[in-house]
């Protein structure tokens, strides 16, 4: 699974307002989307951008999961962004309609002020009505910064 990094992500790291994304900083959350709107990366910012198409269910609670295990490293001139694997546990009243993870920082649990990080295209509408939907992340990390 492929992320998209928020353009405005980007530019707040270089400033300095982006987040702490290692294991003892900021909560990281991942929440997923239905197919009514994409996320968009030039234009997106916080979440009450794209929340209005979260998905629900159960075993799936508003604003989703916190990603475990968040840690950056750095190596050979790259940033690598990275945390556990999340699992929706499977429910037959859960849901079937989720086509986008958004990766985001919680502040205040007030979607106005929680800041987008990244998205994925999950490649068709994904649930847990009849089985575990496991988000895997790739095991060269969510995402790398590379300097060219």
């Amino acid at each position: 699974m492929a992320w998209s990094i928020f353009d405005k992500f980007m530019e707040r790291q270089h400033d300095g307002n982006g987040g702490n994304l290692d294991n003892a900083g900021d909560t990281i959350k991942c929440m997923l989307l239905d197919d009514v709107r994409a996320p968009v990366d030039a234009t997106d910012i916080h979440t009450d951008d794209m929340d209005a198409n979260e998905v629900s269910g159960t075993n799936y609670t508003a604003g989703g999961e916190t990603l475990a295990n968040q840690v950056i490293t750095l190596a050979g001139g790259s940033v690598k962004f990275d945390g556990d694997d999340i699992v929706w546990t499977a429910s037959g009243t859960g849901f079937g309609d989720a086509r986008y993870a958004v990766i985001y920082v919680e502040n205040d649990a007030t979607p106005a002020n929680d800041r987008v990080i990244c998205y994925a295209d999950l490649g068709g509408d994904v649930g847990n009505l009849t089985g575990d939907l496991t988000l895997e992340m790739n095991a060269a990390g969510i995402w790398t910064l590379t300097n060219a």
